[in-house]
């Protein structure tokens, strides 16, 4: 019997890295970019995380044509952790969340909006 457990990872952020569309021999698409998180300190100051997302199939497709380096991102997805050897022997590790859903915002006049402020966000209503 397994251990329950639950691997979603959730991201809001600006792409930080031009995005990469390929496609497989088979002809199925990958696109490939960072993504830009913050992280608010108490003291005021702000740390940067940088993910790296892939994304597969028609979602990939219709993403790679329009998607720019500092469009604003949201998705969901699951985070895998593979390794692989390289011709020198060298083997290396990678973290990365493959995205399941995703949507991408961009402002028309070329601003882009201010990542949402969470900490700012009414509360739910008590069940």
């Amino acid at each position: 019997m397994s251990t329950p457990s639950i691997n979603t990872h959730i991201l809001l952020g600006k792409v930080s890295r031009a995005p990469d569309l390929r496609f497989t021999q088979s002809g199925t698409a990958k696109l490939s970019f960072s993504l830009k998180t913050e992280r608010p300190q108490p003291d005021g100051r702000i740390f940067y995380d940088n993910h790296k997302v892939v994304v597969w199939g028609k979602t990939a497709e219709g993403q790679g044509r329009d998607l720019k380096e500092g469009d604003v991102v949201s998705l969901t997805g699951r985070v895998g952790t593979r390794k692989w050897e390289k011709n020198d022997g060298t083997v290396v590790w990678i973290t990365e969340t493959t995205a399941v859903s995703m949507a991408s915002y961009r402002d028309e006049v070329g601003v882009q909006p201010d990542l949402l402020d969470v900490a700012a966000a009414p509360a739910p209503p008590p069940l």
